[in-house]
């Protein structure tokens, strides 16, 4: 079903400890089709895993354009040569959850330092 992302994000990002260093930028109006309770989910794992890792004093961004959500934090990023990342529960759950709504994960390091996810739906 559609779903108007902005205030599905303000729902993830309210639900999130420290969530006053998390930015968003949605367009208005902006609608996905997904299931509403599996990407809440999978926006809560990404984001508290982003605050987790990110040093004091940045901040993690969230935005949106088209049918991407892309999450970026400051942290250490993946270590080179690693082909496996995110053994976390959160992140084995986001994938699985991703994959039955048809959509993928996909990560990058950040040439200036941190890691960016990007959803596609």
């Amino acid at each position: 079903r559609e779903e108007e992302l902005a205030p599905l994000v303000a729902e993830a990002v309210g639900s999130i400890h420290h969530n006053e260093i998390i930015a968003t930028d949605i367009p208005e109006g902006l609608t996905v089709r997904t299931d509403r309770n599996m990407l809440l989910t999978c926006l809560r794992n990404l984001l508290e895993n982003a605050v987790k890792v990110s040093p004091k004093g940045e901040k993690v961004k969230l935005s949106a354009c088209g049918r991407q959500i892309v999450i970026s934090d400051r942290g250490p990023g993946i270590q080179e040569n690693c082909t496996a990342w995110g053994h976390g529960l959160g992140l084995v759950i986001t994938r699985d959850l991703l994959k039955k709504m048809g959509a993928s994960m996909t990560p990058r390091n950040r040439p200036e330092g941190g890691l960016e996810i990007t959803l596609n739906l």
